[in-house]
Parts: C-alpha cells; structure tokens; sequence
C-alpha cells in the first residue's frame, strides 16, 4: 500500500479529497445552523408550551401535579435546549475545519499536479492559499468561553 502525498496527487484522489471535504463541511455546517436555530427559538418554544399547559389545567383536562410536572419538564427542555449548542457546536466546527483541510488538501493536489495547464495549477494554490488563511480567521474568532445562565 502506497502512501498518497499531498504534491504531485493524481487528479482522481485530489477530486476524492475535495468531495468528501465539501461534504463534511456542508453537513456539519447544518449542524451548527440548526443547533443555533434551537437556541434561538427555545424561549418561544417555551411560551407556547406554556399556554397550552395552562389552557389544559383550565379547561380542566389536567390536574395542579400533572401541570407542575409539565412545567418542570419544559424547563428542563429548554435548558437542554439551550445548552446543547455548546457540544453540537464544538462538534460542528471540528467537522467543518476537517472537511475545509481535506478541501484544502485537494486544491494543492490539483495545483501540484503537473498534467494540468500552468494557469489553473496557479489558482488551484491560490484558492487553497485563501481558503486556509480564511479557515485559520475563522477558528481564531470563534474562539471564546461562553457561560450561559438559566
């Protein structure tokens, strides 16, 4: 078995790294979309959920336990609901700098291989260049320690 390096990479593997890392990207992407998303709307979740409790001990369909009971188990959902950003999101942007590299990886495979044309070997390093510098730009400012608080 041969090991596969980065310069000089034929145009079918560079093609594979480029795929699978766009893929990776794209889902773990919608990952940190629809995580946020949750975050975002958990509190209207929860007012709704909240008036149709109330409506049910109102009209008498449930009793004072059985309206605590729901209380406490939608305020345990949206804290679950707000706190899973946290997981959801590290593992989010692990996946999308995994499938930017494997991007990246297959720009400079293209951009080293010498059966393509000069000038699109050149942009192939260029866009891996912007592409990395853009990828270590976003890293660093999503940096950060965040506390959230019921």
């Amino acid at each position: 078995m041969s090991k596969t390096r980065i310069g000089g990479m034929d145009q079918g593997t560079a093609t594979r790294f480029l795929v699978v890392g766009i893929i990776l990207a794209v889902g773990f992407g919608t990952l940190i979309l629809i995580s946020s998303y949750m975050v975002t709307n958990a509190d209207e979740w929860a007012a709704y959920e909240d008036r149709v409790n109330q409506d049910n001990l109102d009209q008498g369909l449930i009793g004072p336990a059985e309206f605590a009971d729901r209380a406490r188990e939608i305020t345990r959902t949206v804290l679950w609901m707000e706190q899973q950003q946290l997981y959801f999101g590290i593992i989010g942007r692990v996946g999308v700098n995994v499938g930017m590299i494997l991007v990246i990886i297959g720009f400079i495979g293209f951009g080293t291989n010498n059966q393509m044309d000069e000038n699109t070997r050149r942009a192939c390093v260029i866009i891996a260049g912007v592409l990395g510098l853009v990828m270590m730009v976003s890293f660093i400012g999503s940096l950060g320690i965040y506390i959230g608080g019921p």
